[in-house]
Formats: structure tokens, C-alpha cells, sequence
């Protein structure tokens, strides 16, 4: 999204990594890509950041992204808009919308270092502006852990 809310490009990809280019001010929304998967098994085998995520095994090693990013890059998530989130060129967490055909839900993480700065909060305004605005979505649903208040 340009600072009008509008969707900058697209991936030429199946599945999730089809999903928009989104741009904020300080953030690009994108599809995954392989060269995502070293910082995303480092930011999701700190307990820190996978013990608020319901679907993310822990520890989680090289083979949990490897096999995340074949199935998003091959197509295997049709009903899903997932988008890693980038901050100055690098990845820094992840967002997602999960049955887009029922009531979708929204989940993300985002790793330590990033903690703290408000950029969840922007990634969340995007993707629910391109869900609403651009996907014709009129409810997302979402959910946290008790304990997890920085989420809300």
C-alpha cells in the first residue's frame, strides 16, 4: 500500500506468496520468499515470540521454515493472505488472514528486535485496510493469549 492505502504490485506466484505488495512508512508487506527462511527460524525459535503463536512448533528449526515456504510458495495455503513483514530490507515478522472464505482470522508475530515501535500496529491497519477495502471482507476475528496484553 502507498500512503494512500492502495496496493503497490503484485507476486507472480500460487497461493499466499500471490499475495499484494503492501507499503506503510515504515514497512513492506510482502509475499515470503525463500531467502526469509534463516531470519524466521531465528525469530521463531525464540520461546519468547513462539509462545504466543497457537500453530508454531517449538523449537522450531530450519525444517519448520523449509516446509512453511514450500507449501506458501507452492500454492498450499488457497484461503489464506499471508504476507512476511520487512523492515529496512529485512525480514522482521509476519502477518496473516486465515479463511477468507469463512470468518477470516488475524494472526501475526514479529521478532524481538522489533518489539515495541508500533510496526505491528501499522502492519495490522494495512492488511485489515486491504482486507476490507480491496477483498470486500466486512468481519476479521482474532484472539490472543491470556498474558499477552502488547498484542490487544
Amino acid at each position: 500500500m502507498n500512503g494512500s492505502g492502495q496496493a503497490v504490485g503484485k507476486a507472480a506466484s500460487g497461493g499466499i506468496a500471490a499475495g499484494p505488495v503492501l507499503e506503510t512508512a515504515r514497512l513492506r508487506l510482502r509475499p515470503y520468499g525463500w531467502d526469509d527462511a534463516p531470519a524466521m527460524t531465528a525469530f521463531l525459535a525464540d520461546f519468547e515470540v513462539a509462545r504466543w503463536l497457537a500453530l508454531v512448533p517449538h523449537p522450531y528449526g530450519p525444517e519448520h521454515a523449509r516446509s512453511f515456504l514450500e507449501k506458501t510458495l507452492g500454492g498450499g495455503f488457497p484461503d489464506k493472505l499471508g504476507l512476511a513483514i520487512e523492515v529496512d530490507g529485512r525480514l522482521a515478522g509476519g502477518i496473516a488472514l486465515a479463511g477468507l472464505s469463512a470468518l477470516p482470522m488475524l494472526g501475526y508475530w514479529l521478532g524481538p528486535p522489533h518489539w515495541g515501535r508500533g510496526l505491528m500496529t501499522e502492519a495490522v491497519a494495512a492488511v485489515l485496510a486491504h482486507g476490507f477495502g480491496t477483498l470486500g471482507l466486512t468481519r476479521v476475528g482474532s484472539g490472543i493469549f491470556a498474558g499477552n496484553e502488547a498484542s490487544l
